[in-house]
């Protein structure tokens, strides 16, 4: 009864717009296109972010780097002031181990002058005590010492004599009992043998026996007669002794001066040993100091060593701090970056940190377990490099803590290596004045070596500070994240809202769908009712009518539908597709920008890991390395826990022979200042030495002047009159007259000082006015000068100064006498050129074209005319 298409041409039906195929595939496309770009915007999303916190972590490591420089730098500057320091009293000390060394050599000279003078006033008195004795009694002495001399080689001649005769008789003796063990032998020999000749052999050894006997008894005989006779001689030569004796008076008096010589010489090799004695001693300490002093430069140098390797130790600290903090943020990073499809179980507990130590088992143990794990195939990459980077943490704080030990050891010995060396030093104090200035010193280097180190604990406190203050930075960066979090949280609710809204649409849009179904049903239960047969035909026709208006209604009410509905699916497509032109551009703008930065960002990280492979190397290098030093320096322990042990042993010996040592240097130290107060002042240059010996004289002759005077005094009181006191009047006289020579020596010495010294003074002031002289150019005012000081003085300075005058006018004279002929010569050979016109009215030269003549370069002639001039004014010179 309707018609099957009763909608109008042109707008398509309802039905047909939902059920065509080419509308759900538009459709599908632009979701699938529309997912893809959103997951490209995401993965790029994600990229940006990954650069932008690998930006901030360079520019983080860019300003660390800044920072460290500064503080090295800083850190270095105090280390150059205190080398300079260093050196600075390096060369003091220089300075004054030269003044120490002089002083010694001065010294030196002093003891060897006194001991000359020492002997030679031993000589002296021993004349003195020679002339003292008369002549007669000198003649007596040495004929008496002669006679006990022959007595002496006499007696030894004799015991000689009768020490051989007794082994002669000895060797007799033996020789004889030989014989007769022979004898006895022969004479059973004689029983065996029988009658042939037996007489004869009986007789031939008696007569043997017999002269043997004989042989001796004479030479018994000849031996007493000799002692015999020396024994007169010697009893004569007594008895002539005792007989011409002298008086017992004269006796007393030559004992007396024996002693007394014996006394001196005794005093005097005492003396002599105790200054040998003092030379060694001094030596020694000289010695032990130097030993001392390159003891304490070594422990300088081991302390200074020590403090580079804890501030290395500290630096090495600090990055690995740096590291770990750079590894929990990039922890941190990752954890955030994760994709939210992974499944976590929050209902698993929490894994607790218990802290305890371990044993070296349990250690090992857990190496394996992580090195299993890093190895383990389920593992991703990340939690690979986390833990091979704990793993490398963990050998990291070994070594650490292994050189920590090891340093502390070595501090420690050094601490009991200091404190040996401050007790040797405390000694030494005792014992020289410069040992106690030297030990001052190293004590004030030891208080600014506390200075530095306490300075190296502020700057560590700063560092912690620092640390403290990167701490809080990196907590607001974290803050900083965690609001961008929150920001990307509400754009993805408002992602959501929008996504609601769509599907809210969507709904609407099926429920109006449904509507329009239900209205259709309708539609056919009334077509159905109306081909139902009916009675009356009236309302057949009213009701068809109806029928008809209502299909006509509903179909005007599709076609505004449907065209409405195009209009608004029209309008959503070309708003959707401006939108995606515009996003689309945006996106490629976008994408080339990320492209780039990509690029850039990856040719970074591919640098970036070269770098880490170089590095990771290098730590690999310097892991080897640190163990082998690591060894190494286990085995010095070893030796230096034995030299130690060593070194104790011999301090304590050392202590001992130290403590011997000061009492001799007490004892020699007084003896020592005894000597000082008889000796002269100390000796400068020679000629004071010269002065100061020849005043030494006059006071060791003024002296012996007051000594003779008393003796001569006594000798006048006790002797009327005589040949002794007339001779002490002629020594006095001598003396005096000797004295007087000195003197006069003496004061022209004095002249000879003072005229040197106005000597140096003049030449000194000369040599200063010609260092002056040496500045001015201009020769006439030298001249001037020169000749000014020559009318001014009257000296060997006022001599030289005229004598400079006279050579500076002859120069000039000569140099004028040179350069005039040089002159002639090169204005006789200038060349005049030859010019004559061409026809076409141009000059031309007699020369090439290029040559030019000398008249327009005279200045360059005669330039090189001076320089000739010059260079044979500097013969003439040297000839």
């Amino acid at each position: 009864m309707f018609p099957t298409n009763s909608t109008p041409t042109g707008i398509p039906s309802f039905t047909g717009l939902t059920s065509t195929p080419a509308s759900k595939v538009s459709k599908e496309d632009h979701d699938k296109e529309k997912a893809r770009w959103l997951g490209k915007l995401d993965e790029i999303e994600v990229r940006l972010v990954e650069s932008e916190t690998l930006n901030n972590e360079m520019v983080l490591l860019k300003a660390e780097l800044n920072k460290k420089i500064v503080e090295m730098e800083s850190r270095q500057k105090p280390l150059i002031d205190h080398n300079r320091k260093l050196t600075e009293r390096n060369r003091t000390l220089q300075t004054e181990m030269r003044k120490m060394e002089q002083k010694y050599s001065h010294s030196q000279d002093d003891f060897l002058t006194l001991r000359d003078a020492h002997e030679r006033i031993l000589k002296e008195n021993t004349q003195l005590k020679e002339k003292r004795t008369s002549p007669e009694k000198l003649e007596e002495l040495d004929r008496y010492r002669s006679q006990v001399l022959e007595y002496s080689k006499c007696i030894t001649a004799l015991r000689g004599s009768g020490l051989e005769k007794d082994r002669r008789y000895e060797a007799l003796v033996q020789k004889f009992k030989q014989l007769k063990k022979m004898v006895k032998g022969e004479d059973d020999k004689q029983s065996v043998v029988g009658s042939d000749c037996s007489g004869e052999s009986s007789i031939s050894f008696d007569t043997i026996n017999e002269d043997f006997e004989e042989s001796l008894n004479k030479d018994i005989e000849v031996i007493n007669q000799a002692l015999y006779k020396e024994n007169a001689e010697l009893q004569k030569a007594l008895n002539d002794l005792k007989s011409s004796g002298l008086p017992s008076e004269s006796e007393s008096l030559l004992r007396d001066q024996l002693n007394y010589a014996q006394s001196t010489i005794a005093q005097q090799q005492i003396l002599i040993e105790t200054n040998q004695e003092m030379i060694s001693q001094t030596a020694q300490l000289k010695a032990t100091v130097a030993s001392q002093q390159t003891k304490i430069k070594q422990l300088e140098q081991t302390i200074e060593d020590l403090q580079a390797t804890i501030s290395s130790q500290r630096e090495k600290s600090e990055l690995l701090e740096f590291q770990v903090l750079e590894s929990e943020a990039r922890r941190k990073s990752e954890e955030r970056e994760r994709p939210s499809d992974e499944k976590y179980d929050e209902n698993a507990p929490p894994v607790e940190v218990v802290k305890k130590e371990l044993n070296l088992d349990e250690i090992i143990s857990l190496k394996s377990e992580l090195r299993s794990l890093r190895n383990a195939p389920n593992l991703k990459l990340l939690p690979r490099q986390i833990i091979g980077r704990t793993e490398g943490y963990i050998a990291n704080l070994e070594e650490k803590f292994t050189e920590t030990t090891q340093a502390d050891e070595i501090m420690k010995v050094l601490k009991d290596k200091l404190n040996n060396v401050e007790k040797n030093a405390t000694e030494l104090e005792k014992k020289s004045q410069k040992s106690e200035k030297q030990l001052k010193e190293l004590q004030g280097k030891i208080t600014e070596k506390d200075k530095q180190l306490e300075d190296i604990q502020k700057i560590k406190k700063e560092s912690e500070e620092r640390l403290i203050e990167m701490e809080k930075k990196d907590k607001e960066s974290t803050e900083k994240l965690n609001t961008m979090e929150k920001k990307l949280g509400e754009i993805d609710k408002v992602k959501k809202q929008l996504k609601e809204k769509n599907d809210e649409l969507e709904k609407a849009s099926k429920q109006f769908e449904a509507k329009v179904a239900e209205y259709e049903n309708k539609m056919k239960e009334q077509q159905s009712q109306l081909s139902e047969p009916t009675p009356n035909p009236e309302t057949e026709k009213a009701l068809q009518q109806e029928v008809e208006a209502l299909k006509n209604k509903v179909s005007e009410l599709v076609a505004a539908k449907e065209k409405v509905r195009f209009f608004l699916i029209k309008k959503n497509l070309i708003y959707a597709n401006f939108k995606l032109d515009e996003e689309m551009r945006v996106i490629s703008k976008e994408m080339s920008k990320l492209k780039y930065n990509l690029q850039n960002k990856e040719s970074e990280l591919e640098r970036e890991t070269k770098n880490a492979e170089q590095l990771n190397a290098k730590l690999q290098e310097i892991v080897h390395s640190n163990q082998e030093e690591s060894i190494k320096k286990e085995q010095k322990m070893s030796k230096l826990k034995k030299d130690s042990e060593s070194i104790k042993k011999k301090l304590a010996d050392f202590e001992t022979k130290n403590k011997s040592m000061q009492a001799e240097y007490d004892n020699l130290k007084a003896e020592y200042e005894r000597f000082k107060e008889d000796q002269r002042p100390s000796i400068r240059t020679e000629l004071e030495r010269r002065y100061e010996e020849t005043r030494y004289r006059l006071m060791c002759a003024l002296e012996k002047i007051d000594r003779y005077e008393k003796l001569f005094e006594a000798a006048r009181k006790t002797e009327g009159g005589g040949n002794f006191s007339q001779i002490l009047e002629q020594e006095v006289v001598e003396l005096k007259e000797f004295n007087a020579h000195l003197e006069r020596q003496f004061q022209t010495q004095s002249e000879i000082i003072d005229a040197l010294k106005m000597k140096i003074i003049n030449q000194k002031k000369f040599n200063d006015l010609v260092f002056k002289l040496c500045n001015l150019e201009n020769s006439s005012e030298v001249e001037e000068i020169l000749s000014d000081y020559a009318k001014n003085r009257d000296n060997e300075g006022a001599k030289l100064a005229d004598c400079i005058v006279f050579l500076m006018k002859i120069v000039r004279k000569n140099h004028s006498e040179l350069m005039s002929p040089l002159e002639i010569s090169t204005n006789a050979h200038k060349i005049r050129p030859y010019n004559s016109i061409d026809s076409s009215n141009e000059w031309m030269s007699n020369s090439s074209e290029g040559m030019q003549s000398p008249d327009e370069h005279d200045g360059r002639w005669e330039g090189k005319a001076a320089i000739n001039n010059n260079h044979q004014y500097a013969r003439g010179a040297a000839s």
